[in-house]
């Protein structure tokens, strides 16, 4: 273990020249990726694994409070809160891409849909709707509907709204406290889909 600590101040060009090629290796892939130069499914387990890894690694800094193999490092707080700033959307743009953009679709239930109620935030927006399934419970919270999401549930049929416009930052203040918007699994027409529901939200 003696041989494996390092001092963050003074980090040696090994280790840089290291960290500096799987970062290459990574942009490399991605580039060649998105000009479709390599097939999607040989890939997505290196990606997966590769994502895995950094969410591990930033969530291991996060919660070691600045602790190196030399003592406490006040700054390496700081330093750790700068590279999540970086690490988060590009996670989150890597998961989107995974799961099939889910940002573009929504589940509903309740008086979000159009037809249930004329002003709804989503009446106006330009869109489709598709059915989807999936399984929890429904139940009664301040005479609203609230989904919680339970894979021993019942089967839930809910309406899918699908757009690259739906407003989530109005629709996130619509729903408030009472409710989390959070990514659940749907099967479509013999698919299976990934979108945006709001459940009930078990911190409030």
């Amino acid at each position: 273990m003696e041989d494996n600590k390092y001092n963050p101040e003074d980090i040696e060009d090994r280790l840089r020249e290291d960290a500096s090629l799987k970062h290459y290796e990574f942009i490399k892939q991605y580039y060649e990726w998105k000009k479709n130069q390599v097939n999607k499914d040989d890939v997505i387990d290196d990606v997966i694994e590769w994502l895995s890894q950094v969410i591990y690694m930033v969530r291991c800094n996060l919660k070691h409070c600045g602790k190196t193999p030399y003592g406490p490092d006040k700054d390496k707080i700081n330093r750790d809160l700068k590279v999540c700033q970086v690490v988060y959307p590009v996670g989150k743009l890597i998961i989107e891409i995974l799961l099939d953009e889910p940002h573009n679709r929504l589940a509903v239930y309740g008086v979000l849909r159009p037809e249930e109620w004329p002003d709804s935030p989503l009446s106006k927006v330009e869109g489709k709707w598709i059915k989807g399934v999936t399984n929890g419970l429904i139940k009664n919270m301040d005479n609203y509907s609230c989904f919680t999401w339970d894979i021993r549930g019942e089967e839930i049929s809910m309406d899918i709204f699908v757009s690259s416009k739906i407003p989530f930052d109005i629709l996130d203040r619509f729903e408030g406290a009472s409710y989390s918007r959070n990514l659940v699994l749907f099967k479509v027409a013999g698919s299976l889909l990934v979108c945006n529901v709001y459940e009930e939200n078990s911190f409030r």
